[in-house]
């Protein structure tokens, strides 16, 4: 996991295991939501400023951005469900945007790999949507999803996950710091 995902801390790796492999979505909750209580952490005051709301995907496309699909329910490892269930999760995003954005002459038509977690079936679903572009967020070839270049297919362009162009602009900022001294 640190090759694939070099800005993750080894915390942060421990943390993804155990929420993805180890526990039922049912126990991440209800450990998350205790975890929070015993800080006295109100994670409903601050649930507008974490998560999008309609409102603000309307102005986001009123605004001229694309919008695009990431699932409905944002599973971490969607790669691990069936066809039926990558459909349903994939439909049901649509459908919500379709229904915020109120533009039937839009059309969406690009994507994103919810934690880059994707396999056959999901481009077949993505296909069938008539989905033309997708991202998933490495830029490496994954042996194990049969790849043979970095850009393997139009559902399938690499993108640099914005913590290592973060990284990248903070280090250049002071190598030019350092050359100007």
């Amino acid at each position: 996991m640190k090759l694939k995902f070099p800005f993750y801390s080894i915390l942060d790796i421990k943390f993804r295991l155990i929420r993805d492999s180890y526990l039922k979505e049912s126990e991440y909750n209800k450990i998350m939501i205790n975890m929070m209580k015993k800080k006295g952490f109100k994670y409903k005051k601050f649930f507008n400023k974490i998560f999008l709301l309609k409102k603000d995907v309307k102005k986001i496309y009123e605004e001229g951005h694309t919008i695009g699909l990431h699932t409905h329910t944002h599973p971490t490892k969607l790669e691990e469900m069936n066809y039926q269930e990558q459909l349903k999760e994939y439909s049901d995003n649509l459908f919500n945007l379709n229904l915020i954005i109120d533009d039937p002459s839009y059309k969406i038509n690009c994507m994103s790999h919810p934690c880059g977690s994707y396999n056959l079936d999901s481009l077949i679903v993505l296909n069938k949507m008539k989905i033309d572009l997708g991202f998933k967020q490495i830029m490496q070839i994954e042996k194990s999803k049969n790849m043979t270049k970095i850009n393997n297919s139009n559902l399938e362009i690499a993108r640099m996950d914005h913590a290592l162009i973060l990284r990248e602009l903070k280090f250049q900022k002071s190598i030019i710091k350092k050359k100007n001294k």
